[in-house]
């Protein structure tokens, strides 16, 4: 979610003032990079580093026979939760942008 504060966007002024003292840009993709040396950051400072949240998931996903999660267990057998709350299968979402 983008804010904004007095018509610009908060997160664009961090990038930008930690832009001008950082000694290496990591870029999570090439058109990112592209976008650095058209604000003529040196080529030689960035770094494309892929995208590390999906770069993750695609090697999960490839792993062999890899069970889903929590198949058949409810959520006290797959966290040790012993409290009151009955039994209940449920799924587990992590997000980021």
């Amino acid at each position: 979610m983008r804010t904004t504060t007095g018509g610009a966007l908060s997160e664009e002024m961090n990038r930008r003032l930690t832009g001008t003292i950082a000694a290496y840009h990591f870029s999570p993709t090439s058109l990112a990079r592209e976008h650095l040396l058209r604000e003529h950051i040196e080529a030689a400072d960035i770094v494309v580093t892929g995208n590390t949240v999906i770069d993750a998931f695609l090697e999960a996903a490839r792993r062999p026979n890899l069970p889903p999660p929590h198949v058949g267990r409810t959520r006290t057998e797959s966290s040790g939760h012993s409290g009151n709350r009955p039994p209940s299968r449920e799924s587990r979402v992590s997000c980021t942008r």
